[in-house]
């Protein structure tokens, strides 16, 4: 995967240097969907070419004004190596690049998910998400969902006490 990667980041980065000084929010969004759709899209094409290195499905919707974009990785062994580690490397050494790092203000937050095997990474920009959802194969032998202890929840008990 990773040549055709960087050919496909070479392409990207003379569109990007078109609009990455642009004082316009909406404009840099649109560079970012444009940037992120398309990567996306080739990330879903070549791990379809692979499928015993998992799935994957490119989602885009609205949720709250926001634009929402993403892929889907399932049937991954790990986080830490393989497609999932790959793309997410690519997003933040794309972020971080010395054209790019100051010209847009993200947070990033990562959330994981031991019930389903999901690990959720999300860059949030102004009127914009960009996701990676990673879901582990069960039979994984990386990465397994192990109990670690209990969690004791109290909740208010009511009545109705009428006179």
């Amino acid at each position: 995967m990773t040549s055709g990667v960087e050919v496909f980041k070479k392409k990207m980065a003379d569109r990007i240097m078109e609009t990455i000084n642009a004082g316009d929010n909406i404009l840099k969004n649109q560079t970012l969907v444009n940037y992120f759709h398309a990567y996306f899209t080739h990330v879903k094409e070549e791990v379809d070419k692979k499928p015993e290195e998992g799935r994957a499905t490119v989602v885009e919707y609205l949720s709250n004004d926001e634009v929402v974009l993403g892929i889907t990785l399932s049937d991954i062994d790990a986080f830490s190596q393989g497609v999932f580690f790959e793309v997410v490397s690519d997003i933040e050494e794309y972020l971080n690049a010395p054209c790019c790092k100051d010209k847009w203000s993200f947070k990033t937050e990562s959330y994981d998910y031991p019930p389903t095997g999901n690990r959720e990474i999300t860059y949030k920009f102004q009127g914009l998400r960009v996701r990676v959802d990673g879901y582990l194969r069960t039979d994984s032998v990386v990465c397994r969902r192990v109990q670690v202890g209990y969690d004791t929840v109290t909740v208010p008990k009511y009545e109705l006490i009428c006179q």
